[in-house]
């Protein structure tokens, strides 16, 4: 299976994302993936090396340790590396290894794709990626023993159900009953509103939760019924601000990198495949895939400005859709020849 790095996304599911969800960038001082594997207290040396395990068919080596930074080469998965150092804290945010990845040339990878390793027996020669090249799987071939994602909606409420049936799952999910809504959850009869767009004629069901993820705070859940079937097409999560005005932006990001790394377990279609790629708006997509019925989830971290230096006062965002027909959404659009 192997990541892409183009962005096409349709244009119409791009507008039915955008409806419902907040779209800035990520500020760059924030601690974007956590250390998976820490190995701190090890000193590093030639008698080491980095094993790459990155879930897709290569990982990117960059100049320095951050994701920001250019790529400088491509390491295939299964490869070996030899291990430089991890400067200390492995980089501005510990989570970087700086490996020698070709002859004399140095870069960085994520520790959250690699591993360190004593030094093998065997002759270990490092195979980069061409940079240009569409094809990465013609260099080696990895088998994808993941289980296949099965994208149908969220939780209880699953595509194709009515919005009486929604309504019933939104109580199942959270806890309450019909006759009666608890404040339990941040959840009101007020809070349940029904969204009609102007121009889609897609009708939609919002409602506000309190910590839908650890330490998450509010989060608004959207429930998108198509214009024609008027059954559930789509539903758009969004974390952080504007919903939660005090929750603090690590807090956002820490719910990014849980939601990232479940997604990570599963098997997805290749085409489309998209994993930690900035965007030209400057928000990070952490994660889109597409199960065998070419269902998509899109996870993406968005940054608004900040009036202060102080990272904490940025108001970050986390969208996560669940999409049931990304290139063709059931919603109003003019047919050719109509005008």
């Amino acid at each position: 299976m192997k990541i892409r790095s183009h962005l096409n996304f349709n244009a119409a599911v791009l507008k039915l994302i955008l409806i419902h969800l907040l779209a800035v960038s990520i500020f760059s001082t924030l601690v974007f993936a956590q250390d998976l594997n820490p190995s701190s207290g090890t000193k590093a040396g030639e008698e080491y090396f980095v094993l790459i395990t990155t879930t897709g068919n290569s990982l990117n080596v960059r100049q320095s340790p951050t994701s920001l930074s250019p790529i400088v080469g491509k390491l295939l998965s299964g490869l070996e590396v030899p291990l430089v150092d991890i400067n200390g804290d492995g980089g501005t945010d510990g989570n970087w290894f700086r490996v020698r990845f070709q002859k004399e040339k140095i870069g960085w990878v994520s520790r959250n794709y690699s591993r360190k390793i004593k030094k093998s027996n065997k002759t270990v020669t490092a195979r980069v990626a061409n940079l240009g090249s569409s094809n990465l799987a013609t260099d080696k071939t990895v088998k994808n023993t993941k289980p296949w994602a099965n994208i149908n909606g969220f939780r209880s409420a699953k595509f194709g159900m009515t919005m009486k049936e929604v309504k019933k799952s939104i109580r199942q999910d959270f806890g309450i009953s019909d006759d009666k809504i608890t404040t339990l959850i941040g959840l009101s009869d007020e809070e349940i509103t029904t969204i009609n767009h102007p121009t889609e004629k897609t009708q939609s069901l919002a409602i506000t939760i309190e910590k839908l993820l650890p330490d998450s705070g509010k989060s608004r859940v959207v429930y998108v019924f198509g214009y024609q079937t008027k059954r559930l097409i789509q539903v758009n999560i969004l974390t952080g601000h504007p919903v939660d005005k005090k929750v603090i932006a690590q807090q956002v990001v820490n719910s990014g990198n849980l939601l990232g790394n479940h997604f990570f377990k599963k098997r997805y279609q290749e085409d489309g495949l998209v994993a930690h790629a900035r965007l030209s708006d400057g928000s990070i997509l952490i994660f889109r895939g597409k199960d065998q019925k070419g269902r998509m989830v899109i996870l993406r971290l968005s940054n608004p400005q900040s009036t202060k230096e102080n990272s904490k006062d940025l108001k970050i965002s986390l969208n996560l859709s669940y999409i049931e027909k990304p290139g063709k959404p059931d919603i109003y659009q003019l047919r050719e020849g109509d005008f």
